[in-house]
């Protein structure tokens, strides 16, 4: 299902006609109305408790019964202050690298990585990744934040930038690949700067568009495990590009769509939520070649990324925090007839952080 045309709102809330019926006598009218008067007002406010109950309980998709089932399990952890409680489905991945590639960190958001905990759970066919990082936010505040996240890919500060240098970067074999590429390329004038100067015409600015490049796509060869068919679904490859404004590294990307960013709190925590989900549904070639279940055919998939810390979140030094670091959480699912909005929600409120209260 296309998510640009599902509605923006979550969730929906039947509210129940109450009926107060009641026969008196025409000698007690006036305080048989009285008493039915304040039947309704108790009535009333009964609904409005079970209405904020049911909002708080609301989920916007079958997801919510997977994500219950999330519950107990094992407890991970990063470092000594970051741990989380998951279900015995999710199992650690192999210990990599931190990332993104030492070849593209100059082109990356950003964010110096600290210390990553990846997962995976083969039995939703789901992948997370936990990551503290240094604070580049400091000075800046959740408006700049939407706004630099909700810019295309290649920008170099979007959510879908997030994912592909941090979540789910170049295999090596793919970046040397890349690399011999460009050694064997040719940096040379673009045909309408030749043009340009064949023709006497004036000298292209240095900032155009048309500037002298060298512009290489790579697509990428993807494993067939639940990494590399995620890796696949976010990007086909990579594109470098140098130009006099100097060198560019950036994802071929498909078309995503962006979800407005949710401000969200668990214990002593907020976090700012990002969610990207592919507007077209996995091909029959990739449930093949990855192995999926064919439950999921016609199914999408979603990404999210959530930046987090204690309260108050660190826009500013205000010397509250003993530590400034910034606490990520990644999620990649695919699943048919909506996000997996619930499910991510479902593993951010199992967060902690030592001292937050």
């Amino acid at each position: 299902m296309n998510r640009a045309k599902v509605a923006m709102t979550r969730g929906g809330l039947a509210v129940r006609a109450v009926a107060v019926m009641g026969v008196v006598a025409c000698a007690v009218f006036f305080a048989a109305n009285a008493t039915l008067a304040q039947a309704a007002a108790a009535a009333s406010a009964s609904q409005d408790a079970a209405a904020q109950s049911t909002i708080a309980a609301a989920s916007p998709d079958q997801a919510t019964a997977q994500a219950a089932a999330e519950a107990g399990g094992s407890v991970h952890s990063l470092g000594n202050n970051v741990s989380v409680q998951l279900s015995s489905n999710w199992a650690e991945a192999n210990p990599t690298e931190i990332p993104p590639p030492e070849e593209l960190r100059g082109y990356a958001p950003p964010y110096h990585l600290i210390g990553v905990l990846s997962l995976q759970n083969a039995k939703t066919d789901s992948v997370l990744l936990f990551a503290t990082s240094d604070n580049p936010l400091m000075g800046r505040d959740s408006n700049w934040l939407d706004e630099q996240m909700h810019k295309p890919a290649g920008s170099g500060m979007s959510v879908l930038d997030m994912l592909y240098y941090f979540f789910f970067p170049p295999t090596r074999a793919c970046m040397e690949d890349a690399l011999n590429g460009v050694k064997q390329a040719t940096f040379a004038a673009s045909p309408a700067a030749s043009s340009a100067t064949a023709s006497g015409a004036p000298a292209i600015s240095s900032g155009d568009s048309t500037d002298p490049q060298m512009q290489l796509t790579f697509h990428c060869k993807h494993a067939p495990t639940l990494g590399g068919f995620y890796e696949a679904q976010l990007s086909t490859g990579i594109t470098l590009v140098q130009s006099n404004n100097g060198p560019r590294a950036y994802a071929n990307v498909p078309q995503f769509y962006l979800a407005p960013m949710e401000r969200i709190t668990s214990p002593g925590i907020t976090w700012y939520v990002f969610e990207a989900q592919r507007t077209d549904a996995v091909s029959a070639n990739a449930m093949t070649r990855y192995g999926l279940p064919a439950a999921l055919n016609g199914a999408q998939t979603d990404y999210f990324w959530a930046i987090g810390s204690p309260d108050p979140f660190p826009w500013t030094y205000d010397g509250r925090h003993a530590s400034t670091t910034l606490i990520h959480v990644a999620y990649a699912g695919v699943g048919v007839g909506g996000s997996k909005r619930a499910n991510f929600m479902n593993i951010l409120q199992r967060v902690q952080v030592k001292g937050a209260q």
